[in-house]
């Protein structure tokens, strides 16, 4: 429940919580994975919700790529049948989630609220489900990215991230150098990298706090 511009009360938690911007990532109390920008935050209790983590859990959702889910329900923690996975970045949900009603979607609430589009110099990217997997996609359909691709790296480097500051989208690793200097190679080659960290930023969380970083990071030669 919103108590004002800047505090919550939520049933996650017993003291209010703040929201404030960090540039150090953190674990999310309520979905188990990593954030980092806005958050909720109970100093006293080292207690982290993301923004997107901190609804009314009465809130309903609908999300374009689940027509068939009518009612995206926001829940504290998965049935305890079973491992459920999300069905964005196809990691397991531990924590707080999107379930559908009907019990054949989960998502995290950060891969719930991912773009449907991204746009660079005119080239855009745009949120698809293609067997069961998210991907952002150009239009000529040669460029890809996969969301379960972005959350991997994040998981990866998740002990480097906790307790560092951070000022851009960490380092990709292992990304494979373009030699390319010219053309439309490069052009869609530097597309799908800054897609990449935009991602990256919008599954921590806040893809708004850092965009200005990210796109800098980018242009900065490596």
């Amino acid at each position: 429940m919103i108590i004002d511009g800047n505090h919550i009360s939520h049933e996650s938690h017993c003291h209010q919580l703040k929201l404030e911007d960090t540039k150090f990532p953190f674990r999310c109390d309520g979905c188990k994975v990593i954030g980092i920008g806005k958050r909720y935050t109970c100093a006293a209790c080292n207690f982290d919700l993301h923004k997107h983590c901190g609804v009314d859990p009465d809130t309903p959702m609908f999300h374009p790529l689940m027509p068939k889910c009518k009612n995206l329900k926001f829940c504290l923690r998965p049935p305890a049948n079973a491992t459920h996975y999300c069905d964005a970045c196809t990691k397991p949900v531990t924590g707080f989630l999107y379930r559908c009603d009907g019990g054949n979607f989960d998502l995290h609430p950060c891969c719930a609220n991912l773009p449907m589009e991204l746009e660079h110099e005119g080239v855009k990217l745009k949120l698809i489900e293609k067997d069961r997997r998210w991907i952002y996609r150009s239009r000529c359909k040669k460029y890809k990215l996969e969301v379960a691709y972005a959350r991997e790296i994040i998981e990866e480097s998740s002990t480097e991230l906790l307790g560092s500051e951070m000022t851009s989208v960490p380092k990709i690793k292992n990304m494979v150098q373009i030699s390319h200097s010219r053309g439309k190679v490069r052009r869609y080659c530097e597309m799908a990298g800054l897609a990449l960290k935009i991602v990256i930023s919008a599954l921590l969380g806040d893809p708004t706090s850092l965009i200005i970083a990210v796109i800098a990071s980018f242009m900065r030669p490596s």
